[in-house]
């Protein structure tokens, strides 16, 4: 199982967006679909564990049920109208992480 995981087929993957222009390529990782299904049982199994033993910080969106950045978004727009209904400051810093 251990050497499945290690080994995967390295394709190029060529994509043009206009006849003519320049042709993009770019290696995918085409991996077993056993692992995959690994990687999603040991994932499901680590959630519910986590949920049964309330380890999730209640401000955690990611990888819950029923909550996602959506749900996050609304939660911090309206902590900032509640700080802003009782006259303190709310203050904010934006962070990018994309490449």
């Amino acid at each position: 199982m251990i050497s499945i995981k290690k080994s995967a087929v390295i394709r190029k993957l060529e994509r043009s967006f206009f006849e003519g222009s320049v042709v993009i390529v770019r290696p995918v990782s085409l991996t077993s679909h056993l692992i995959k299904l690994c990687e999603r049982i040991m994932r499901n199994q680590m959630v519910s564990f986590l949920e049964r033993n309330n380890m999730f910080n209640p401000d955690q969106h990611g990888f819950q049920k029923g909550k996602n950045c959506l749900t996050q978004l609304l939660h911090y727009i309206e902590d900032i109208i509640c700080d802003l209904n009782l006259d303190k400051n709310a203050d904010v810093l934006y962070l990018d992480f994309s490449k």
